[in-house]
C-alpha cells in the first residue's frame, strides 16, 4: 500500500482498506453482522459486500467501488469539462 502510494500518488485507491470498514457498510445501508465485524477486525472486506464465493463483490460492493472510483476521478479533475 505504501509502495503503491509512492508510485501512483493521488491516483492510487486502496480499495481493500476503504471497504474493510464499518463506514463502508454504513454507506451501503447495511447493518453489520457478527461475521462482518470479525472480517473488519481482521482487516478484510466484510461478507456483506461479497458474493458467496468470498472473492467477488456483490451489487453493494461494486456500487461502493464505483462511487470510490468516481470520487477519486472527480477529485483529480478527470471529469472537468
Amino acid at each position: 500500500s505504501n509502495e503503491c502510494m509512492a508510485i501512483f500518488g493521488e491516483k492510487y485507491l486502496d480499495v481493500k482498506n476503504k471497504l474493510a470498514t464499518r463506514r463502508a457498510l454504513e454507506l451501503a445501508g447495511i447493518t453489520p453482522s457478527d461475521a462482518d465485524l470479525q472480517a473488519i477486525a481482521a482487516g478484510n472486506v466484510p461478507p456483506a459486500l461479497l458474493l458467496s464465493d468470498d472473492v467477488h463483490f456483490n451489487d453493494d460492493g461494486y456500487r461502493l467501488l464505483a462511487n470510490m472510483i468516481y470520487g477519486r476521478m472527480d477529485k483529480l479533475g478527470y471529469l472537468d469539462n
